[in-house]
């Protein structure tokens, strides 16, 4: 999913769409792609609007890199989940990934997980823990005070951009019209169909501002860990 204007990283992306950015030396959907080339993944389709000539010309066919990628173009924004109504071969679970992230995030036991749960969309995600500076009051039905907690850390789980989507989903995604990720998912929900989690213990990072994108150079991100574990089994395609 590259189609996004990037508005939270402005100026940068008024002339580089956001997937070219480059971190250490190299587009951050560069090193995407190196990382689902090692999963076996052979078939990208890349779903473009914003600059988007500037995507094709640095990433043509694929050839060059042992790949087939082709673009699927919106003619408006389709959101984070409207574009996957316009895959003519969607007819197996496919990878969905979006293209600002850097992750060593093993692709492979992704599907595995998804797979064996039956699941018709499987959700990559984090545990992330948040620090709250206040204290916090647990009230009961009757605004009884049961509890006061002071600054307590609080646990959630966090979606990461990346998903296992199986064919099925395709026929909640209206033709043409805008359509998030979470939306989809309520709707699947909604359906009693089976969404699952995956946790991902490891590196990742979606660079969504200008001062998180100069962190990511000025820490080597790259050099500590994204790209440097080898997935071994067969992965499927991705979109």
């Amino acid at each position: 999913m590259a189609g996004g204007e990037g508005r939270r990283l402005r100026p940068l992306t008024h002339e580089t769409p956001k997937p070219l950015l480059r971190v250490g030396g190299k587009p951050i959907l560069e090193h995407l792609l190196v990382r689902l080339k090692r999963s076996h993944v052979d078939r990208v389709t890349v779903a473009v609007a914003h600059l988007a000539p500037k995507i094709e010309a640095y990433f043509g066919a694929g050839t060059d890199r042992g790949m087939h990628i082709s673009y699927l173009h919106e003619s408006i924004p389709l959101g984070t989940a409207g574009a996957l109504a316009q895959l003519d071969d969607f007819d197996e679970p496919i990878l969905m990934v979006n293209g600002d992230i850097l992750t060593d995030l093993d692709f492979n036991q992704l599907v595995i997980k998804h797979r064996s749960l039956n699941a018709v969309l499987t959700v990559a995600s984090k545990v992330s823990m948040t620090n709250l500076s206040l204290g916090v009051l647990d009230v009961d039905s009757n605004g009884m005070v049961a509890a006061y907690r002071e600054k307590p850390r609080l646990e959630h789980r966090v979606g990461i951009g990346i998903y296992v989507v199986a064919p099925e989903v395709k026929e909640f995604i209206p033709v043409n019209q805008p359509l998030d990720m979470p939306d989809l998912i309520n709707a699947l929900i909604s359906a009693g169909k089976t969404v699952a989690c995956y946790d991902h213990s490891g590196n990742w990072i979606d660079i969504g501002t200008p001062d998180e994108y100069a962190r990511v150079e000025e820490h080597h991100w790259l050099g500590n860990g994204f790209g440097s574990r080898v997935a071994t089994a067969p992965a499927g395609s991705i979109s």
